[in-house]
């Protein structure tokens, strides 16, 4: 954990945004500073901006306070811009749950035929699950694609798998 505030016991470089403790852990990546926050109205207006000023147009918000913990809970903002490259996690599962704007989201075969593409958002699906090893990607179909992702930690970048195809 890094330093803290003289005498505060908060987290050198920790913020408030909407009432929720945050600080800003990489490019466009903020940790809440504990377990068992809630999320006040107007976070997802301000996660929506931070993914516009974002180069890769994204933003996302761990509302699990440490990148080892063993549930990983992220609000997750993609501009209508953004590019999720086809990827899988071999040994992870993950649910995507939409909470506002629009996508497709897209399943591919080994080789990168496209397999499956379904709406999600809006008036398409409120709930997908991903297995571990499928090849897919989630495309914004709105200005702002925001949702919640429900992984197991602890978190590996290195743990995605990219195709050569993509």
């Amino acid at each position: 954990m890094s330093s803290t505030d003289a005498g505060k016991g908060t987290p050198a470089g920790a913020f408030e945004v909407a009432g929720l403790a945050i600080r800003l852990t990489a490019p466009g990546v903020f940790h809440c500073l504990h377990w068992g926050q809630r999320m006040p109205s107007g976070t997802l207006t301000w996660l929506a901006g931070q993914a516009d000023a974002d180069s890769r147009g994204r933003a996302r918000i761990c509302f699990h306070p440490d990148p080892m913990d063993e549930v990983q809970q992220m609000l997750i903002a993609l501009t209508g811009s953004a590019v999720d490259r086809p990827h899988r996690h071999p040994h992870k599962h993950e649910t995507l749950i939409p909470a506002c704007g629009t996508a497709v989201y897209r399943v591919f075969d080994d080789v990168g035929v496209l397999r499956e593409e379904v709406v999600v958002g809006g008036e398409g699906l409120r709930y997908l699950h991903t297995p571990p090893g499928v090849w897919h990607c989630v495309v914004p179909t709105s200005d702002h694609f925001i949702f919640w992702e429900l992984a197991k930690g602890p978190f590996d970048p290195r743990a995605n798998e990219y195709p050569g195809w993509a």
